[in-house]
């Protein structure tokens, strides 16, 4: 025997909530516009990186033009923002170090070989 009143049609696939149970939060199955113009502009950003390192005749000098106005802005960032709690300051440390050691294999890389 059920408890309460019987639901007919597309209702009755609907979960029944009372005033104890927890509202669940459901992905969104769609790109918004802020996705999209974030992966344009990331794209538009590694052209114009490459395109600067491709043509620099001095690779450290390409990896400065970029990395140091980066540091900058993150500086500039942090002082507007303030400084993240203490376990995004170590991830963003351990992020930096590897960071780095890429930069420095990827510099290595260019020595080796042309990448056209």
């Amino acid at each position: 025997m059920r408890n309460g009143p019987a639901r007919s049609g597309p209702a009755r696939n609907k979960p029944v909530r009372d005033h104890t149970s927890a509202v669940r939060m459901t992905a969104q199955p769609h790109l918004t516009t802020l996705i999209v113009a974030a992966m344009i502009a990331a794209g538009a950003l590694h052209a114009v990186w490459n395109a600067i390192a491709k043509h620099l005749d001095d690779q450290v000098m390409a990896f400065a033009v970029i990395g140091i106005p980066m540091a900058v802005l993150g500086g500039l960032a942090v002082a507007v923002t303030g400084l993240p709690g203490w376990t995004a300051v170590y991830f963003a440390v351990v992020s930096a170090v590897i960071h780095v050691g890429y930069e420095f294999a990827l510099l290595n890389s260019y020595r080796l070989g042309a990448f056209n």
